[in-house]
């Protein structure tokens, strides 16, 4: 049986949720990626459990990273630090990119981390 303060507590929640963007952003503003993932917090917290999960950073885009993403390709390999597309979430490019190669170039899970602040 749901009390007041679980029903103010559910309002609260779907209050936040209803307030969050729905969708990143390319660069040039074309619609990308759902957001379909929240994480309740600190930086360090996140980023703390997706390192202890054996999650990688990506390289930043370079010459030396084009390469090494090619030759991944070419090889079916991995590369577990491979430059991500940047994606924007209102006009603001991720805070952190996260990935985990799954032992070859076209098998990785990779995602990207805002961190909101709120309406």
């Amino acid at each position: 049986m749901e009390d007041a303060a679980d029903r103010t507590e559910n309002l609260e929640l779907d209050s936040l949720v209803q307030s969050l963007p729905q969708r990143s952003t390319t660069v040039k503003l074309v619609d990308a990626d759902v957001v379909n993932l929240a994480f309740v917090g600190s930086r360090q917290e996140v980023a703390s459990a997706f390192e202890q999960a054996g999650w990688n950073t990506s390289d930043a885009f370079s010459r030396k990273s084009f390469f090494r993403n090619f030759y991944a390709f070419l090889n079916n390999s991995g590369y577990a630090q491979a430059p991500m597309r940047p994606f924007l979430l209102d006009g603001k490019p991720a805070d952190m990119n996260w990935q985990k190669s799954l032992n070859s170039y076209a098998r990785r899970d990779h995602l990207r981390v805002w961190q909101w602040s709120g309406p």
